[in-house]
């Protein structure tokens, strides 16, 4: 079964007007979809590496070798 119908879209990758053939469509061209794919990967990766990062920043703050100055607790 095939549509006769054309509805302009802006493509959600690179922002430029299309006619998609679909209601669905969302991007322009299957280069823009595989970018898009691409970037949410690299998004996921780069916010687990943030979140790693976060939970492990008090463990390297209190690391014995960072702490070469006494506080005044410890010293007392």
């Amino acid at each position: 079964m095939s549509s006769n119908i054309n509805i302009q879209r802006i493509c959600e990758h690179c922002g430029k007007p299309f006619r998609a053939k679909t209601t669905v469509t969302r991007f322009c061209s299957p280069r823009c979809n595989g970018r898009h794919a691409k970037q949410k990967i690299r998004d996921l990766k780069i916010k687990v590496s943030d979140t790693q990062v976060k939970e492990n920043l008090p463990l390297v703050i209190n690391h014995p070798v960072l702490l070469e100055f006494l506080t005044i607790k410890q010293a007392a």
